[in-house]
């Protein structure tokens, strides 16, 4: 998870030249049997974030498609911060054409060791479940996917949230934004790993959140100051609780995910009626309640 006190990313305009990620391509014939292949799908793709930021040291990589996923934004953050960050969810219909509407997952499979592999579970905090995808092998600077590739899919390991559990749990998750700042992150890290250029254009007309009005700017400092404590020592606490495979223990989840909610329950009753929306500035729908599961 990255937070708004996390360094702040640069936006990379495409006439900037970017440093490619020096290394090998994945083989499975090479594969050691103490490593872990991980899927990255979302700012794990920058490498500012995932080798600088997060110390990790990636043997490998391949870029692949992942038909049984979509990408989508509903996994909550920082109300007028972070209002969101990039999910991965099943599709309806993992065997309909890439050409509909919910486009397959496009990422970056690493090849990692198995401590690099708990540091991630470990920094990607709670709600998240270590699941296993098949994978497709994709080409370098495609223009467009049309088609699955036709040799056969391997395994590796990504991380998902919990899906909600009812209707309206997941209504308003529908429209929440991501903020510039992470999205560029996405974008950098599909450039820097020549995905398919239809992809990357997906990513770049995603609409982004910004506090742009002075209601919404003095919503954002009195909202940081009043719930900067709270989740930082959340955060730490992930992060020290999580035992050496990356696993954290039930009470916490459940302690960050109660800080969480009285979170977005701040923001629902308290300052959305008085500073305006904290997560989208799509015209509102519904009464703007975020529960979490």
């Amino acid at each position: 998870m990255l937070l708004w006190f996390d360094r702040k990313a640069e936006i990379v305009e495409a006439s900037q030249p970017l440093k490619w990620p020096q290394l090998p391509r994945y083989d499975a014939r090479f594969k050691s049997q103490n490593t872990r292949l991980y899927l990255a799908y979302g700012s794990n793709l920058c490498e500012s974030v995932f080798q600088d930021n997060r110390g990790i040291q990636p043997i490998s990589a391949v870029n692949v498609l992942v038909p049984e996923l979509q990408l989508v934004w509903n996994l909550p953050g920082i109300p007028y911060a972070e209002p969101c960050y990039a999910n991965a969810q099943r599709r309806l219909c993992q065997n309909q054409s890439l050409n509909s509407n919910e486009k397959p997952l496009v990422g970056v499979v690493y090849e990692i060791s198995e401590a690099d592999f708990a540091h991630v579970l470990r920094t990607e905090g709670q709600g998240y479940i270590d699941t296993e995808v098949e994978c497709f092998r994709l080409e370098q600077d495609r223009k467009s996917i049309t088609t699955c590739p036709d040799e056969l899919p391997f395994r590796a390991h990504t991380v998902l949230t919990t899906e909600p559990t009812t209707e309206t749990s997941d209504k308003p998750r529908q429209h929440m934004q991501p903020s510039n700042r992470y999205l560029s992150l996405l974008v950098t890290g599909a450039r820097e790993h020549r995905l398919p250029l239809e992809y990357i254009i997906s990513l770049q007309s995603v609409g982004t959140y910004e506090a742009s009005t002075a209601r919404k700017r003095i919503g954002k400092s009195l909202f940081s100051f009043f719930w900067f404590v709270p989740v930082f020592v959340a955060v730490v606490l992930e992060r020290r609780m999580a035992d050496e495979h990356g696993r954290i223990p039930e009470w916490v989840n459940r302690a960050v995910s109660w800080c969480f909610s009285g979170m977005w329950w701040t923001h629902r009753f308290c300052f959305k009626p008085i500073f305006g929306d904290g997560a989208s500035m799509r015209s509102e729908a519904g009464d703007g309640s975020m529960q979490f599961v």
